[in-house]
This record gives structure tokens, sequence and C-alpha cells, in this order.
């Protein structure tokens, strides 16, 4: 056999596999951008977060920006409904500034608040050596049939992947979580818990921080200052065993930048007695996993803390997160 007639076989097979790929990528709709369909969705991505945007044009919402930790919450107890886009963003601050700048007038008026969790690794900037917490540049406001016919040409092993793992899931209907039309992941169990490891050596995501991804963060504040919106910030709540690796060298110097660029005050969640320490029969009641809140705790944390502007962790400058992490300074490395 030739080499031509050889490459010709490859190059055939392999546009044959591509376009069966493509078909049944568009027929299943795993990412629920086509159809619409009112079967439960398991994934997201970034073409999702421009379809959440446009529910901005119709009617007000408050947002969720943030990362695994915060894509659970789904409502603030307000009449207001909750756009969380924790799955489809990310919490990368460079990819929420670069997001609120694409906002047209009328989406930014009907945000009504931001909740923000700003969890240990979404100030990395450009920085790309997280594996979860990566900036990419995106137009949100695409026209939405290019949008989503380059969405579903531009194939990638996850997006095959995940052609799969919905067939299965739609199939067996036992995930044991979907994602709601606004963003938010729902558990089939909210009340999940996680056995107590007898080791805890490594975070499941490192405390990264870059001057690029602090200056985003200060740009966002400005944003919303400039657009008279609310923004509450708050950070994740971890279990003990986990919180005990913080370097509070880090939290100390990230918090200090963030304060002198302007940010008047957030929520100190990332030890919280009676979640981080409740253990029962060897287990971690408040945590799905061993970096996760379950849906349940997570909720009620934010509600308690961050909607309900309890005072108890809040941090409102510098002398108070220095009495903060010398008061805690048992909890933390």
């Amino acid at each position: 056999m030739s080499s031509k007639k050889f490459l010709k076989i490859v190059l055939g097979s392999s546009f044959l596999i591509w376009f069966f790929l493509v078909i049944i990528f568009i027929l299943t709709d795993p990412y629920n951008i086509i159809f619409n369909k009112n079967s439960k969705v398991y994934f997201s991505d970034n073409i999702n977060t421009s379809i959440l945007a446009k529910k901005l044009e119709i009617e007000k919402y408050s947002i969720i920006f943030g990362t695994s930790r915060s894509h659970q919450i789904q409502y603030d107890n307000s009449e207001t409904k909750v756009l969380n886009f924790s799955g489809s963003l990310y919490g990368n601050s460079l990819n929420v500034l670069n997001f609120l700048n694409q906002l047209n007038e009328k989406q930014t008026s009907n945000i009504v608040n931001i909740y923000y969790l700003v969890d240990d690794h979404i100030l990395n900037g450009y920085d790309k050596n997280d594996p979860y917490s990566k900036y990419k540049k995106q137009d949100y406001l695409e026209n939405a049939y290019l949008s989503k016919i380059k969405f579903f040409l531009f194939l990638d092993i996850n997006k095959v992947k995940n052609i799969f793992k919905g067939i299965k899931y739609n199939i067996l209907k036992d995930s044991g979580y979907y994602i709601n039309n606004t963003g938010s992941l729902i558990r089939n169990n909210k009340n999940e818990f996680v056995e107590k490891p007898k080791e805890f050596k490594k975070m499941a995501t490192s405390q990264l921080y870059t001057n690029d991804g602090i200056d985003a963060l200060i740009k966002i504040n400005k944003f919303c200052e400039k657009n008279n919106i609310t923004i509450r910030y708050f950070t994740p709540t971890h279990m003990m065993q986990y919180a005990k690796l913080f370097d509070t060298n880090i939290m100390q110097k990230v918090w200090t930048e963030l304060f002198d660029g302007g940010i008047k005050e957030f929520y100190a969640l990332w030890y919280v007695s009676e979640v981080s320490d409740y253990i029962k029969d060897d287990k971690y009641v408040a945590f799905k996993d061993l970096a996760h809140l379950n849906e349940y705790y997570n909720h009620k944390l934010f509600i308690d803390n961050v909607v309900n502007r309890d005072t108890k962790y809040l941090i409102k400058d510098k002398f108070e997160l220095n009495k903060y992490i010398e008061n805690n300074k048992n909890y933390f490395k």
C-alpha cells in the first residue's frame, strides 16, 4: 500500500469518526444548549455561561461566582432568583472580570447582588499550573448560533467523554446529581458525609495567587461600586484536618493586598468549629468528600453568615484580619 493511499485512509477514517461523534453530540446534547430539553443535565462549560448571561436581559437575578465549592448554592432566601456561574465560568478572577466587562447595560442593571466565593486557588491569574482555575479568553456575548456551531464542531476529549456519560446517566438515572437551568448543582442526597481520613498530607487545591489575580479582583470590586451592585466575598469552609495545612502567611498577604486595593470586608469561613470539627462515628458529617461541604451545610453556612450578614466571621480591615489569624492560629499551619 502506497503512503498516499494509507494517508487517505487515515484521514477518511478520522473524518468519519469525527462526523459520527459530532452527530451523536448534537443528538444527545449533553450540555442542553440546543433542544433545551427537560431531561436532567450533568455538565456545564463556557457556553453555558453565555446561556445564563442571556437570562440577565429578561429579569433581575443575584449571581454566584466561585468554584465547585459554591456550585451547590441555589438561593439566597429572597424573592430574587440566583444564577450560579460556579460550574460554567469557574472562579478565576480574570475570567469573572472579563465576563462582567462584556455585559451590556441592561444585563448589568439586572444584577441585584453578587456573592463571590474567593476560593484558595482562584487568584492565580494567568498561571496555568492549577488544573481547575485557568484563565480562558472568551466572547460571552458572541452570536448564539455561531457559538453553538463552534461548540459542537470543535470536540475535545472531555466533550467526547461527556457524550457517553450523559447517555449512561440518563439510562441509569443514578448519577447522584444534576445541574438545574440556573446553573446550580443539585445533589440527590443533601446530607452526604465522608469518612475521617487517618492522615491528610495534601490540599485538594493549593493556596495560589498572582499580582494579576489580585488586581483582577480589585477591578471587579470597582466595577460593582461603579454600577451600584452589592458584592459579598466569602471563603470556603474546610474540615479540621484540611485547615491544618493552611499557610496563614499567604492568607494574610493576599487579604492585606485586597484591603489595600479597596475591598472593604469578607467572611472568613475557612474554619467554622461547629462544622469543621463535626465528627460523628468517625465521619465528617458536614462534608460530602474531603474537599467539599455537603449541600445542606453549604447552604446553611452561606445563608447564616453571608446572606444574613452575621458578624462573627466578618473581617472588615487589616487589624481584624491579623486578630482573626492570631485567635485561630492553632487551627492552621
